[in-house]
Protein backbone atom coordinates (compact mmCIF):
# COMPACT_ATOMS: atom_id res chain seq x y z
CA UNK A 1 0.00 0.00 0.00
CA UNK A 2 2.88 2.30 0.98
CA UNK A 3 4.54 1.96 -2.90
CA UNK A 4 1.44 3.04 -4.66
CA UNK A 5 0.72 6.06 -2.21
CA UNK A 6 4.51 6.76 -3.37
CA UNK A 7 4.04 6.05 -6.78
CA UNK A 8 0.93 8.61 -6.65
CA UNK A 9 2.53 11.50 -4.94
CA UNK A 10 5.53 11.12 -7.68
CA UNK A 11 3.01 11.01 -10.45
CA UNK A 12 1.41 14.22 -8.99
CA UNK A 13 5.16 15.61 -8.42
CA UNK A 14 6.54 14.66 -11.52
CA UNK A 15 4.26 13.97 -14.59
CA UNK A 16 3.65 17.02 -16.02
CA UNK A 17 5.14 17.88 -19.14
CA UNK A 18 7.32 20.20 -20.69
CA UNK A 19 6.08 23.09 -22.83
CA UNK A 20 8.48 20.96 -25.21
CA UNK A 21 7.40 17.73 -24.86
CA UNK A 22 3.36 18.89 -25.76
CA UNK A 23 4.44 20.75 -28.60
CA UNK A 24 6.21 17.50 -29.93
CA UNK A 25 2.95 15.38 -28.48
CA UNK A 26 1.00 17.75 -31.35
CA UNK A 27 3.20 17.41 -33.91
CA UNK A 28 3.55 13.76 -33.63
CA UNK A 29 -0.44 13.19 -33.60
CA UNK A 30 -1.15 15.28 -36.23
CA UNK A 31 1.44 14.00 -38.51
CA UNK A 32 0.38 10.19 -37.71
CA UNK A 33 -3.04 10.89 -38.14
CA UNK A 34 -2.79 12.53 -41.33
CA UNK A 35 -0.77 9.28 -42.16
CA UNK A 36 -3.56 6.53 -41.42
CA UNK A 37 -6.03 8.80 -42.72
CA UNK A 38 -4.17 9.65 -46.48
CA UNK A 39 -6.34 7.31 -48.25
CA UNK A 40 -9.75 8.47 -46.69
CA UNK A 41 -10.41 11.88 -48.28
CA UNK A 42 -13.06 10.67 -50.33
CA UNK A 43 -15.21 7.33 -51.53
CA UNK A 44 -12.82 5.73 -54.44
CA UNK A 45 -11.02 8.48 -56.39
CA UNK A 46 -13.32 10.94 -55.50
CA UNK A 47 -11.99 14.00 -53.12
CA UNK A 48 -14.48 15.46 -50.78
CA UNK A 49 -13.05 17.46 -48.01
CA UNK A 50 -16.08 17.05 -45.34
CA UNK A 51 -15.70 13.37 -45.53
CA UNK A 52 -11.97 13.43 -45.37
CA UNK A 53 -11.56 15.96 -42.81
CA UNK A 54 -14.10 13.92 -40.40
CA UNK A 55 -12.16 10.33 -41.05
CA UNK A 56 -8.47 13.00 -40.08
CA UNK A 57 -10.47 13.87 -37.20
CA UNK A 58 -11.28 10.36 -35.79
CA UNK A 59 -7.88 9.45 -36.79
CA UNK A 60 -6.59 12.34 -34.11
CA UNK A 61 -8.30 11.31 -31.59
CA UNK A 62 -7.29 7.67 -32.02
CA UNK A 63 -3.68 8.58 -32.16
CA UNK A 64 -3.57 10.86 -29.64
CA UNK A 65 -5.27 8.69 -27.02
CA UNK A 66 -3.07 5.80 -28.36
CA UNK A 67 0.26 7.86 -28.17
CA UNK A 68 -1.25 9.18 -24.45
CA UNK A 69 -1.19 5.64 -23.36
CA UNK A 70 1.50 4.39 -24.44
CA UNK A 71 3.61 7.36 -22.98
CA UNK A 72 1.78 7.40 -20.05
CA UNK A 73 2.79 4.09 -19.02
CA UNK A 74 6.47 4.55 -19.83
CA UNK A 75 5.99 8.01 -18.08
CA UNK A 76 4.36 6.14 -14.56
CA UNK A 77 6.88 3.10 -14.61
CA UNK A 78 9.78 5.34 -15.13
CA UNK A 79 8.38 7.41 -11.29
CA UNK A 80 8.06 3.86 -10.11
CA UNK A 81 11.42 3.13 -10.83
CA UNK A 82 13.23 6.09 -9.96
CA UNK A 83 13.82 8.16 -13.41
CA UNK A 84 11.88 10.52 -15.01
CA UNK A 85 11.02 10.02 -18.26
CA UNK A 86 10.90 12.14 -21.38
CA UNK A 87 9.90 11.94 -24.93
CA UNK A 88 12.02 13.67 -27.59
CA UNK A 89 10.69 13.85 -31.54
CA UNK A 90 12.95 11.99 -34.25
CA UNK A 91 12.69 15.25 -37.42
CA UNK A 92 14.18 12.48 -39.59
CA UNK A 93 11.29 9.83 -38.52
CA UNK A 94 8.54 12.09 -39.25
CA UNK A 95 10.15 13.50 -42.10
CA UNK A 96 10.93 10.21 -43.39
CA UNK A 97 7.49 8.91 -42.54
CA UNK A 98 5.84 11.51 -44.51
CA UNK A 99 8.01 11.11 -47.79
CA UNK A 100 7.11 6.96 -47.08
CA UNK A 101 3.40 7.95 -47.13
CA UNK A 102 3.22 10.25 -50.33
CA UNK A 103 5.40 8.22 -52.74
CA UNK A 104 3.48 4.74 -51.73
CA UNK A 105 -0.52 6.68 -51.43
CA UNK A 106 0.70 7.70 -55.28
CA UNK A 107 0.86 4.06 -56.17
CA UNK A 108 -2.27 2.91 -54.43
CA UNK A 109 -1.78 2.30 -51.43
CA UNK A 110 -0.29 4.00 -48.17
CA UNK A 111 2.59 2.26 -46.47
CA UNK A 112 2.77 3.68 -42.50
CA UNK A 113 6.13 4.14 -41.13
CA UNK A 114 5.34 5.14 -37.35
CA UNK A 115 9.18 6.43 -36.39
CA UNK A 116 8.59 9.58 -34.30
CA UNK A 117 11.18 9.27 -31.56
CA UNK A 118 12.04 7.67 -28.24
CA UNK A 119 12.80 8.03 -24.39
CA UNK A 120 15.25 9.71 -22.53
CA UNK A 121 15.25 9.03 -18.73
CA UNK A 122 16.42 11.64 -16.00
CA UNK A 123 18.44 10.21 -12.66
CA UNK A 124 16.58 10.85 -9.72
CA UNK A 125 18.63 10.61 -7.18
CA UNK A 126 16.52 10.29 -4.10
CA UNK A 127 13.82 8.15 -5.52
CA UNK A 128 16.78 5.75 -6.81
CA UNK A 129 18.05 5.08 -3.23
CA UNK A 130 17.64 1.54 -1.84
CA UNK A 131 17.50 -0.09 -5.66
CA UNK A 132 19.81 -2.83 -7.20
CA UNK A 133 21.90 -0.88 -9.64
CA UNK A 134 21.77 2.68 -7.99
CA UNK A 135 22.37 5.42 -11.32
CA UNK A 136 21.12 5.50 -14.57
CA UNK A 137 21.84 1.81 -16.67
CA UNK A 138 20.96 0.82 -20.44
CA UNK A 139 18.56 -2.11 -18.59
CA UNK A 140 16.52 0.34 -16.32
CA UNK A 141 15.96 2.34 -19.84
CA UNK A 142 15.49 -0.49 -21.65
CA UNK A 143 12.55 -1.89 -19.43
CA UNK A 144 10.57 1.65 -19.16
CA UNK A 145 11.14 2.11 -23.25
CA UNK A 146 9.53 -1.41 -24.24
CA UNK A 147 6.58 -0.72 -21.73
CA UNK A 148 5.66 1.19 -24.55
CA UNK A 149 5.20 -1.41 -27.12
CA UNK A 150 3.64 -3.65 -24.16
CA UNK A 151 1.47 -0.51 -23.54
CA UNK A 152 0.10 -0.60 -27.44
CA UNK A 153 -0.74 -4.57 -27.37
CA UNK A 154 -2.39 -4.06 -24.26
CA UNK A 155 -5.00 -1.55 -25.48
CA UNK A 156 -5.51 -3.63 -28.40
CA UNK A 157 -6.63 -6.26 -26.40
CA UNK A 158 -8.83 -3.91 -24.00
CA UNK A 159 -10.06 -2.82 -27.56
CA UNK A 160 -11.38 -5.85 -29.01
CA UNK A 161 -12.69 -6.80 -25.06
CA UNK A 162 -15.01 -3.65 -25.90
CA UNK A 163 -15.73 -4.49 -29.22
CA UNK A 164 -19.49 -4.41 -29.68
CA UNK A 165 -19.16 -0.92 -28.00
CA UNK A 166 -17.01 0.88 -30.45
CA UNK A 167 -18.22 1.32 -34.17
CA UNK A 168 -16.72 -1.31 -36.38
CA UNK A 169 -14.57 1.52 -38.58
CA UNK A 170 -12.98 3.09 -35.67
CA UNK A 171 -12.20 0.04 -33.54
CA UNK A 172 -10.57 -1.53 -37.04
CA UNK A 173 -8.32 1.71 -37.48
CA UNK A 174 -7.48 1.71 -33.69
CA UNK A 175 -6.69 -1.52 -33.70
CA UNK A 176 -4.49 -1.41 -36.90
CA UNK A 177 -2.50 1.35 -35.84
CA UNK A 178 -1.31 0.86 -32.43
CA UNK A 179 -0.95 -2.37 -33.72
CA UNK A 180 1.56 -1.38 -36.13
CA UNK A 181 2.93 1.21 -33.87
CA UNK A 182 3.94 -0.99 -31.48
CA UNK A 183 5.98 -3.17 -34.12
CA UNK A 184 8.01 -0.15 -35.54
CA UNK A 185 8.51 1.70 -31.86
CA UNK A 186 10.22 -2.63 -30.70
CA UNK A 187 12.51 -2.38 -33.57
CA UNK A 188 15.93 -1.78 -32.43
CA UNK A 189 16.71 1.26 -35.09
CA UNK A 190 18.08 4.46 -32.11
CA UNK A 191 16.32 6.49 -31.27
CA UNK A 192 13.30 4.36 -31.32
CA UNK A 193 12.16 2.42 -27.87
CA UNK A 194 13.15 -0.99 -29.27
CA UNK A 195 17.03 0.12 -29.55
CA UNK A 196 16.82 1.12 -25.19
CA UNK A 197 16.17 -2.58 -24.60
CA UNK A 198 18.35 -3.89 -27.48
CA UNK A 199 21.82 -2.34 -25.78
CA UNK A 200 20.28 -2.81 -22.59
CA UNK A 201 20.04 -7.17 -22.59
CA UNK A 202 19.79 -8.99 -26.29
CA UNK A 203 18.59 -11.90 -24.07
CA UNK A 204 15.72 -9.69 -22.75
CA UNK A 205 15.51 -7.85 -26.43
CA UNK A 206 14.89 -11.38 -28.17
CA UNK A 207 11.73 -12.50 -26.07
CA UNK A 208 10.02 -8.93 -25.90
CA UNK A 209 10.67 -8.15 -29.54
CA UNK A 210 9.29 -11.40 -30.86
CA UNK A 211 6.30 -11.53 -28.31
CA UNK A 212 5.48 -8.28 -29.48
CA UNK A 213 5.46 -9.28 -33.13
CA UNK A 214 4.10 -12.57 -32.67
CA UNK A 215 1.04 -10.79 -30.76
CA UNK A 216 0.53 -8.59 -33.34
CA UNK A 217 -0.03 -10.90 -36.11
CA UNK A 218 -2.01 -12.66 -33.92
CA UNK A 219 -4.54 -10.16 -33.26
CA UNK A 220 -4.40 -9.01 -36.54
CA UNK A 221 -5.95 -12.15 -38.04
CA UNK A 222 -8.52 -11.89 -35.58
CA UNK A 223 -8.28 -15.09 -33.63
CA UNK A 224 -9.85 -14.93 -29.90
CA UNK A 225 -8.04 -12.58 -27.80
CA UNK A 226 -7.02 -15.26 -25.37
CA UNK A 227 -5.11 -17.58 -27.94
CA UNK A 228 -3.51 -14.78 -29.57
CA UNK A 229 -1.89 -13.92 -25.87
CA UNK A 230 -0.92 -16.65 -24.89
CA UNK A 231 0.24 -17.70 -28.61
CA UNK A 232 2.34 -14.50 -28.47
CA UNK A 233 3.94 -15.81 -25.40
CA UNK A 234 4.77 -18.97 -26.45
CA UNK A 235 6.18 -17.89 -29.10
CA UNK A 236 8.10 -15.41 -27.87
CA UNK A 237 9.79 -18.10 -25.59
CA UNK A 238 10.73 -20.51 -28.22
CA UNK A 239 12.19 -17.78 -30.26
CA UNK A 240 14.00 -16.45 -26.80
CA UNK A 241 15.54 -20.04 -26.74
CA UNK A 242 16.53 -20.38 -29.86
CA UNK A 243 17.87 -17.48 -29.95
CA UNK A 244 20.26 -18.29 -27.06
CA UNK A 245 21.00 -21.84 -28.17
CA UNK A 246 21.77 -20.61 -32.04
CA UNK A 247 23.59 -16.98 -30.69
CA UNK A 248 24.10 -16.25 -27.82
CA UNK A 249 26.14 -19.51 -25.98
CA UNK A 250 27.56 -19.51 -28.97
CA UNK A 251 29.33 -15.93 -28.74
CA UNK A 252 29.88 -16.98 -25.33
CA UNK A 253 31.99 -19.83 -25.95
CA UNK A 254 33.81 -18.29 -28.69
CA UNK A 255 34.39 -15.48 -26.12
Amino acid sequence: MGEIVDLVAKVKKYYKPTPLEIRNFFIIVFVLAFIISMNEWGPGQEFQLMYGLFNFLISVIIVAISFFFYHSVQRIVGLNLGYKVEYQLWSFGIYFALIIAFLTTAIGKTIWVFIPGGILIHFMAKHRIGFFRYGLNYFGLGTIAFTGPLASIILVIILKSFAPLIPSFILTKAINFNLAFAVWQAIPIPPLDGSKLFFGSRMVYALGFTTIVAAAILLYINIPVWIAVIGSILIGVICWFLYYILLERSLWKGG
